[in-house]
């Protein structure tokens, strides 16, 4: 009767998609406007119990009220006396369950991606009305044919206030796969923690090729949910990291409250696994139990600090033979300089000696018979022959060279002292050696660090250009200066690097999943749902710039990211990516302190 009412209205009902409790959900062609839409109806026995009547309203009015790319829109909303139904955007693509089915074909990266879509989603749900969507599993999650994964039924979702057992009747009601072990024990209230026991559940289920439990008859799994347990992720598929399954393990704990606060946490642990670091909050004493086995995590764990210790003493015992190879090289060359030094010492002495012979043999040999000639031969000159004074000229050599010349009568010997010859070329110059190169100097330093404070990337380069001195590193700080980029084209870049693919962004505080299609100097254009957005780079805070940019490999790219951290509620980080840039760390480290 009410198939034929809905036709009545210019819809044309195709194919059934599912069954549930108190609800049909249909593929229809709308008439009018000529699109496929998917219709939730409320069953007419349903309708007639004015608690439920009044439930489907809510959660369809709650529904159509969320705006994001992960939740398939409501269009409309039909509710007449004999007929009630909501009107959806029908998702053309595979279900995430039946990527799966004949095995895991999806990477850690791609689940994760799927992961952060479906947390900003029930983020908006539990943060809006308190909502308990009660039915994520891999039927219920499409991925668009742009690659967005959209959640796209509300047939069982709920309200925190609502009082379970009267409205399901006492029943238990879901997919046995999924239920959180505080319904599964028959709680009459539920949190969004219920739901991110789900989300673990079909995470697994993504990173497995099944979800848990599923070779079990519902009672059996039901049963398993509260007191059965199942192996990590990575023991089933090689290709999962541990930070993932440490993950899972802490959204599959059976105490609600030993899972994560909130789905903002959620999202934080999210990202720690796509950088491949451990999530926070590990535990693994009986109280905190989980459905995810411990012992193989933390077996996996305890080889991984093994082998890393391993690694550790094999770098030591490297080192230490090289210390040692140092030491002995250090001791050979210093022998050798010894010998080197004790040769030429034997060397000096030996020519010592040989002038000392020479001189002796000279003066007994030929300075003294001359001498001693000379005296016997000046006895006999007669008394009143006068011999004149020579003329003695002394260079700047202090060379004595004798010149008779013809004096005149009277005349006494001259001491003419001549100037050193300017010319002389055996004259031996003195040239400084240079110095060697000083540390940074203070002035300097204080000054890059003021500059980095503010995040001044030109005010950085200002001040070196302005230092004439050398110092250490000089050249290779001013190359990394050069490289460095500001926020705005380390954004361009970016940008341009994940051009036509799917990227979560946050812009005035609210995420969506978007696609950058064109990139200039100063803005990107953004397309979202088919339609396309300009946005300016000076639109954008420091914090949602960085939220963007990759992370940096190289020193100019740590000091660049450093300083446009300088500028945002993250700042704290700047210690954790100088080491990245050690020519600028104590900078950097300095500029960073309040």
């Amino acid at each position: 009767m009410y198939r034929t009412l809905i036709e009545q209205q210019g819809f044309k009902l195709l194919e059934q998609i599912d069954n549930t409790l108190h609800t049909e959900i249909w593929k229809a062609n709308q008439r009018e406007l000529d699109r496929i839409v998917c219709l939730q109806i409320l069953k007419p026995e349903a309708a007639q119990n004015a608690v439920e009547l009044e439930h489907f309203l809510l959660i369809a009015r709650t529904f159509a009220k969320v705006k994001s790319e992960t939740v398939a829109a409501v269009f409309d909303i039909v509710s007449t006396s004999d007929l009630h139904y909501a009107v959806l955007e029908y998702v053309e693509g595979p279900t995430v369950g039946s990527l799966v089915v004949d095995g895991p074909k999806l990477s850690q990266a791609q689940i994760l991606q799927i992961a952060s879509s479906l947390a900003l989603c029930f983020e908006q749900l539990w943060q809006r009305d308190h909502i308990i969507h009660r039915n994520l599993k891999g039927e219920t999650v499409q991925i668009d044919p742009r690659g967005f994964a959209k959640l796209t039924d509300f047939s069982l979702a709920v309200t925190a206030s609502q009082d379970l057992g009267v409205l399901d009747a006492g029943h238990i009601v879901g997919t046995p796969s999924f239920i959180a072990p505080e319904y599964a024990q028959g709680s009459k209230s539920l949190t969004t923690q219920a739901d991110m026991y789900s989300f673990g559940a079909l995470l697994y289920q993504l990173a497995t090729g099944h979800a848990p439990f599923s070779s079990m008859s519902p009672v059996d799994a039901l049963s398993a949910q509260i007191r059965g347990q199942i192996p990590p992720p990575h023991c089933v598929n090689r290709a999962i990291s541990i930070e993932f399954s440490w993950f899972v393990h802490r959204l599959m704990m059976k105490n609600p409250n030993n899972r994560y606060p909130d789905w903002r946490a959620v999202i934080n642990e999210i990202h720690l696994v796509m950088k491949g670091e451990l999530p926070t909050g590990i535990q693994t004493e009986e109280r905190f139990l989980s459905t995810i086995e411990s012992k193989p995590l933390l077996d996996a764990m305890t080889g991984v600090v093994e082998e890393e210790e391993e690694e550790e003493a094999k770098e030591s015992s490297v080192r230490l033979k090289t210390s040692q190879q140092k030491l002995r090289q250090f001791e050979e060359d210093h022998q050798r300089d010894i010998i080197r030094s004790n040769i030429r010492l034997a060397s000096l002495m030996t020519l010592l000696m040989l002038v000392w012979f020479v001189g002796l043999f000279w003066y007994r040999g030929i300075w003294g018979p001359e001498m001693q000639r000379i005296s016997e031969a000046e006895k006999q000159i007669p008394q009143d022959v006068v011999i004149p004074p020579p003329t003695i000229v002394i260079t700047s050599k202090d060379q004595a060279v004798d010149q008779v010349v013809e004096p005149k009568k009277g005349d006494e010997p001259k001491l003419i002292v001549e100037p050193p010859s300017t010319n002389d070329a055996s004259e031996t110059k003195e040239v400084a050696q240079p110095a060697a190169p000083a540390p940074m100097p203070e002035e300097l330093k204080k000054s890059l660090a003021v500059s980095a404070k503010a995040g001044d990337l030109e005010a950085m380069r200002a001040a070196f250009a302005g230092e004439k001195s050398n110092f250490i590193e000089k050249s290779n700080q001013e190359s990394i200066l050069r490289l460095a980029l500001t926020g705005n084209e380390l954004l361009e870049r970016t940008m341009n690097a994940k051009k036509d693919q799917t990227i979560s962004f946050t812009w005035r505080g609210k995420s969506r999943i978007v696609v950058p299609r064109e990139v200039t100097e100063t803005s990107v254009t953004l397309e979202a749902n088919g339609r396309r957005q300009e946005i300016k780079f000076s639109d954008l805070t420091p914090d949602e710039i960085v939220s963007l940019v990759r992370k940096p490999q190289t020193e100019a790219e740590a000091l660049s990211y450093c300083l446009l951290l300088m500028s945002t509620t993250q700042k704290s980080e700047v210690t954790l990516f100088a080491r990245k840039c050690l020519p600028f760390q104590d900078i950097l480290l300095e500029a960073s302190k309040e």
